[in-house]
């Protein structure tokens, strides 16, 4: 693998990362409108299906930083 491989996975977790943390506004904005919400959008990040996408994300940023880092072209 390149290092030019790292650098797109870098940018592009980074944007998904963004993304998920922006939605999970968008989640308690749609539970709201059914009546029942978490106080903070954060407690959302705490169920099952957000811990997985944020774990998932987390780690694919850190495997590019690793090519990234260990890749010399």
């Amino acid at each position: 693998m390149k290092k030019s491989t790292g650098a797109i996975g870098i940018i592009l977790g980074g944007l998904f990362l963004s993304l998920e943390i922006y939605m999970l506004k968008v989640i308690q904005s749609l539970e709201m409108i059914h009546g029942e919400w978490c106080t903070s959008a954060w407690d959302y990040a705490g169920e099952t299906p957000c811990t997985i996408a944020l774990i998932l994300t987390a780690s694919i940023i850190i495997f590019s930083l690793v090519i990234f880092y260990t890749k010399k072209n």
